[in-house]
């Protein structure tokens, strides 16, 4: 029973990576972060970006996770680690309260359409690794003090990672509530790139 339950699981992960993937290779190609020319200067205005989105994302995942969701969504709060980055590269608390945010957020009143959301940043965090490594070659010694929002979990991504697709595979327990995970995730992306074209 176990087996197939995983094996089930796996067949979703793959169907919700695969409804994902345009928009999410779109995202990544209209960003910089993998730019060996890229500066300080243009790494702090992607990370204020990356700010304003994720401060009212999180504020929004909170708001809506309930019972075990809750505890799941604390402890993969990533906005800590963008002001840290900030503050390492000059920005104060005031610069970083003052940085506009995001306000056309995905809907997320469902654990459904919240699940499929954190899939969207909990993703991010495999992909952090790689872009981590490349900061280090573009920004040098820099790159040290600047990038622990993309270090995330350290060595601890795969099994986080592995952890959240656990507990996706409680929440889509039918046909509907994949349909509203995908939509979601997709919702999340779309979201995001808006706000990284027009912030």
């Amino acid at each position: 029973m176990a087996i197939e339950t995983r094996r089930i699981h796996s067949d979703f992960d793959a169907r919700l990576q695969h409804e994902t993937r345009p928009i999410h290779s779109r995202l990544e190609s209209g960003l910089r972060l993998l730019d060996p020319h890229l500066t300080v200067d243009e790494y702090r205005a992607i990370l204020r970006q990356f700010y304003g989105f994720y401060k009212p994302l999180e504020a929004g995942i909170g708001q809506f996770a309930v019972g075990s969701l809750e505890s799941e969504a604390a402890r993969r709060r990533k906005l800590q680690w963008l002001v840290q980055d900030l503050l390492a590269l000059g920005d104060t608390e005031w610069t970083i309260a003052s940085l506009p945010l995001c306000i056309r957020l995905p809907p997320l009143m469902t654990q459904a359409r919240l699940m499929g959301s954190l899939y969207v940043v909990e993703g991010a965090t495999l992909g952090g690794q790689m872009v981590a490594r490349f900061l280090r070659q573009s920004l040098g010694d820099e790159a040290r003090r600047c990038c622990r929002f993309f270090v995330s979990y350290g060595e601890q991504v795969r099994p986080m990672w592995a952890a959240f697709l656990e507990a996706l595979a409680l929440v889509a327990d039918g046909p509907e509530r994949e349909r509203e995970i995908i939509e979601s995730a997709c919702d999340t992306f779309q979201c995001f790139e808006r706000w990284l074209v027009h912030a």
